[in-house]
């Protein structure tokens, strides 16, 4: 009986296969023709595939960094692969292997690619950081698309080089804002890395960012009275509230034309703007009435109730939201949910003004409302500090 036991134990731990079980050993013929074109980091290699029923895919197999091994598969409907992840553009073996639906393997047939220029290298060149109020913009070009982190680092007490920020990407151009530096010189070095951990050479670079602080939000008034109508319980000092989950929402039709405008003041007297952020509304990003162009003016006379009149005002700037995957309305990537979530727009005005007017001309969805969250700004104080 105890043997019976043990029989049926063993016997019950034994994993069951996955996939289809084989029918056959005979191996499937190889690829034939093969060609392979360069690709940023990579190439595109392409083949005719055998004349087999049972052929499942297609691999390639070949080693990255340090000897690490990689495989890419294609399917029998494609006579093509990509590969990628290459640090350089010495030429590299890439072994082609076909594979049937019993798992047998051909032999492996072996093609010799010369990688294009690794992406990371491009982007390490169109680098340009320069300051700004309150750290540095990042401006970089990455025209095969690829996904690529731009490291910052910054030297700590010790004078070691410590990760500062990260900003990861697949957008072919971009600016990107690297805030929360004070106003000191500042040693600066920079690389690019990508999925597959190549890095770019590192640069040092030294920048004196200007002052800046966060404007508080209980020391901006809105002044609704001369606003367009709030309608839905969403009054505009939701803009200045700290809370995400309430916000500033205008009347939709009644004849409501752009812009959309919202007056405020800073209640302790002029301040020199250097950048406002705009949190869209969650769940609605890039659609809605979240704003997608506004002007920003500056005043320091009182503002007349006549909301068409401009003579007191002056413009600080047109600006515009900017989707960073470019998808359709509707579609948004993870970086497009991470952007919604605080978009800067840098004002960077030479005047300090006590009066701000925001006129959105249009919001994403193109209807003739606004709906957001949280106006911000930054700047620097004209002569006094703000209470504690």
């Amino acid at each position: 009986m105890i043997i019976l036991v043990l029989i049926n134990l063993v016997s019950g731990c034994r994993e069951e296969p996955v996939g289809q079980t084989p029918v056959d050993s005979e191996a499937p013929a190889a690829v034939t023709n093969v060609t392979a074109d360069s690709r940023p980091g990579g190439a595109l290699i392409m083949y005719d595939l055998p004349d087999d029923e049972d052929l499942l895919y297609v691999k390639a197999v070949y080693e990255l960094n340090e000897g690490k091994q990689s495989e890419v598969r294609a399917s029998v409907y494609a006579d093509s692969l990509k590969i990628e992840g290459f640090g350089d553009t010495e030429e590299k073996t890439v072994r082609l292997i076909t594979v049937d639906r019993s798992k047998n393997e051909s032999g492996p047939v072996s093609v010799t690619v010369k990688p294009g220029e690794p992406p990371i290298k491009g982007v390490k060149e169109s680098l340009k950081i320069t300051a700004t109020f309150g750290g540095v913009d990042v401006a970089m070009k990455n025209t095969s698309g690829a996904n690529i982190v731009i490291c910052l680092e910054v030297k700590d007490e010790n004078g070691d080089f410590i990760t500062y920020d990260k900003i990861y990407t697949k957008q072919k151009e971009g600016k990107f804002e690297i805030r929360g530096m004070e106003a000191e010189k500042t040693d600066l070095r920079y690389y690019v890395t990508d999925p597959w951990d190549n890095v770019s050479d590192m640069d040092t670079i030294t920048v004196v960012p200007l002052f800046e602080m966060r404007i508080p939000h209980d020391r901006i008034e809105p002044m609704a009275s001369l606003s367009t109508t709030d309608a839905w319980w969403w009054p505009l000092a939701n803009l200045f509230d700290e809370n995400t989950g309430t916000g500033y929402h205008t009347e939709v039709g009644g004849g409501r034309v752009w812009p959309h405008h919202f007056i405020f003041n800073i209640a302790d007297g002029p301040v020199m703007v250097s950048r406002v952020r705009v949190i869209q509304r969650e769940g609605y990003e890039y659609q809605h009435g979240n704003p997608r162009k506004f002007t920003l003016y500056g005043s320091n006379g009182y503002p007349v109730s006549n909301s068409s009149d401009y003579s007191k005002w002056t413009k600080l700037g047109d600006f515009e939201s900017v989707k960073p995957s470019g998808l359709p309305l509707g579609q948004n990537s993870d970086e497009d949910l991470q952007r919604a979530k605080g978009e800067d727009f840098n004002v960077g005005s030479t005047e300090s003004y006590k009066y701000f007017r925001v006129d959105v001309t249009q919001s994403w969805s193109g209807i003739e409302f606004v709906a957001f969250m949280e106006f911000q700004l930054w700047g620097s104080p004209d002569g006094f500090e703000f209470p504690e």
